[in-house]
């Protein structure tokens, strides 16, 4: 009996000893290399081409530098002031610090040279997509927004791309990686569970990238146009003037804008057959005159702060149209006021007939919610 204890004994230290600790070792091998499959089967760059075509080398390029470079598209050349780039027809900015720091400026000689760049580039813009739908142009955007965004009202921003969609009030995104599938997310292909909806009353950028949401809703888009004819040494001048309020999930914009549409000029000769004067009238479809602009507003932005009621710079400009922009906000409003007004001067040597911008009663364009 002692001989058979003793050889369980030395049995059961052998187990103990030798078949447990390997046992422990497949068991931990097994799972280190499941747990390596779990996470490659959630890395976002393991594209799939469901149509079996092979990407261009440009493309494969981009993908990589996603998968490599924390700030995406790494490959691409970017401007050095505001990291712009293009691609596929698209507008890049390399990361949303730089597209906040563009679309955000105070700067007015900065806000130029972004709108120059951008008019320079090679994609079409949304802006240049409506040119000719008058609907469009008073009912869908102002301010900067028309312009960085491509004919599909798409954009990409650091490692996302952004498709909006005004008349559902929506952002739909896609992550960047998956730019060879970018036709699904112009569709809004509801099948494909890359693509995600935010509504435009959200910072959508900020949600995207680090899921900061607040609760406070945004007032309603609005805009008003007035349509008319002033007249000046003889000269009728056809105008229109608009002022718009419009969030669009990457940024809020409030601007009013003055078009200068048509000049008629009137001349009369002296007809020696007749005895009489005859009228003569030429039309100018570009009319160029000295502009000049102010807006009167206030507004409290969503979740933030309020700004009272002041004057932005007055506006100074000599051409067919002048633009005065309430700079972007990223967040949209919570409730506004906002009003403006123009004058002209047709020559050099004309007086200006000034209105008085601290008189809110000479303001003949206004929208308001919540005050």
């Amino acid at each position: 009996m002692l001989l058979i204890a003793s050889n369980k004994t030395k049995y059961t230290n052998f187990m103990k000893k030798i078949i447990f600790p390997c046992f422990v070792a497949l068991c931990s091998a097994t799972i280190f290399v499941a747990c390596r499959k779990e996470v490659a089967n959630d890395r976002p760059t393991e594209i799939q081409n469901q149509n079996n075509v092979a990407p261009s080398s440009d493309t494969s390029l981009i993908l990589l530098s996603l998968d490599t470079d924390k700030n995406g598209m790494s490959q691409l050349n970017y401007d050095s002031e505001f990291g712009l780039s293009e691609y596929a027809g698209i507008l890049v900015f390399r990361s949303s610090r730089e597209y906040w720091a563009a679309v955000e400026t105070e700067d007015p000689e900065k806000l130029n040279r972004l709108i120059n760049k951008v008019d320079n580039m090679n994609y079409k813009s949304f802006e240049e997509s409506i040119v000719n739908d008058q609907t469009k142009k008073d009912t869908l955007y102002t301010g900067l927004m028309p312009k960085l965004i491509n004919e599909k009202e798409t954009i990409i921003i650091g490692k996302n791309i952004y498709k909006i969609n005004m008349h559902e009030e929506k952002v739909y995104t896609m992550p960047a990686a998956y730019i060879n599938e970018v036709n699904e997310l112009y569709i809004q292909n509801a099948l494909n569970k890359k693509i995600k909806a935010y509504s435009t009353h959200g910072v959508v950028i900020e949600i995207v990238e680090k899921g900061i949401g607040c609760g406070e809703g945004c007032a309603p888009h609005k805009n008003q146009t007035k349509e008319g004819r002033v007249t000046t040494n003889g000269r009728e001048i056809e105008f229109r003037m608009k002022i718009k309020y419009f969030h669009y999930g990457l940024g809020t914009d409030l601007d009013t804008k003055v078009e200068l549409l048509k000049e008629i000029i009137t001349t009369y000769t002296w007809n020696s057959v007749t005895n009489t004067w005859d009228t003569n009238i030429t039309v100018n479809n570009s009319p160029s005159m000295s502009l000049y602009g102010a807006m009167f507003r206030q507004y409290k932005v969503k979740c933030g702060g309020e700004t009272p009621m002041g004057l932005l710079p007055v506006q100074f400009h000599y051409g067919t149209h002048l633009r005065i922009q309430s700079y972007t906000l990223r967040k949209c409003l919570s409730k506004y006021d906002a009003r403006s007004n123009f004058q002209y001067k047709y020559l050099t040597t004309d007086n200006w007939a000034y209105f008085n911008p601290e008189d809110s009663n000479v303001y003949p364009l206004r929208i308001i919610h919540g005050y």
